[in-house]
């Protein structure tokens, strides 16, 4: 019997006469890694802010573990267990990398925090900060500055900075962006690392990083899904490949 973790149910956004995403359902099965494709303008942004909170549907629900959390805040919904990264990289830049972790999880603690006060009450999340870094392959660079780090590593302390939170959805929008390919390759194997600990939904542009890492691919064309399969059957899906690839793969 399966176990679906995540779901959301004919689940719709409307910007005045124009409909972003237009009847959206799917299922997360707990332990999946599944991945959303689709080309600029298709809606991918607008189903992911629909899923976090930061936006409302005009019509559907979003469920985590039957329960309903649509219409929630972001901050509720992370509490709840499912967490995002963003497109482009959000860390405090001036802090050094632990002092990033440990804020999240004085975030996580639902403990009040004041960056004018001085930081030594982060202290005592420093060892599990630490064995978050670790995860991600930062722990040497722990008392570095965030701004001195690679794109690549920032986009890994990122994901250290999720991971604090506590998650148990992760959603992953456009890791692998603006990455060399070595970085990339780094970033597949963390991701890979953490599918038997996590459910995983990423949108991401890289086909290489999507046929890699997928147990499922959903294609979302105009607001709406076009096809859903294995990697192997939407590479070979002939609508699929002219309207997203165009013809080629």
């Amino acid at each position: 019997m399966s176990n679906i973790l995540f779901r959301c149910d004919k689940l719709t956004k409307k910007f005045g006469a124009v409909t972003a995403i237009d009847s959206v359902s799917f299922e997360l099965e707990d332990g999946e890694i599944r991945a959303l494709i689709g080309p600029n303008g298709a809606g991918k942004t607008t189903l992911f802010n629909l899923l976090t909170g930061r936006l409302d549907p005009t019509a559907g629900d979003v469920y985590f573990r039957e329960e309903s959390i649509t219409n929630l805040s972001p901050e509720s919904i992370v509490e709840k267990g499912v967490a995002r990264s963003f497109q482009i990289t959000n860390i405090f830049n001036e802090f050094e990398v632990v002092e990033n972790v440990q804020v999240s999880l004085v975030a996580r603690d639902g403990q009040g925090w004041d960056v004018l006060h001085n930081m030594s009450g982060l202290k005592r999340y420093h060892d599990e900060a630490m064995e978050i870094l670790e995860r991600v392959g930062l722990d040497e660079k722990y008392n570095h500055p965030a701004k001195s780090l690679s794109h690549g590593e920032k986009r890994a302390l990122e994901l250290a900075i999720v991971l604090a939170r506590d998650p148990e959805v992760l959603l992953l929008d456009e890791p692998t962006a603006g990455m060399s390919q070595v970085e990339i390759d780094e970033l597949l194997e963390l991701i890979t690392s953490l599918a038997n600990e996590f459910t995983i939904l990423i949108v991401e542009h890289n086909m290489d990083v999507v046929m890699t890492v997928a147990e499922t691919v959903m294609v979302l064309h105009n607001g709406q899904f076009l096809a859903e399969g294995t990697p192997e059957t939407i590479q070979r899906d002939e609508t699929v490949r002219d309207a997203y690839l165009g013809g080629e793969v």
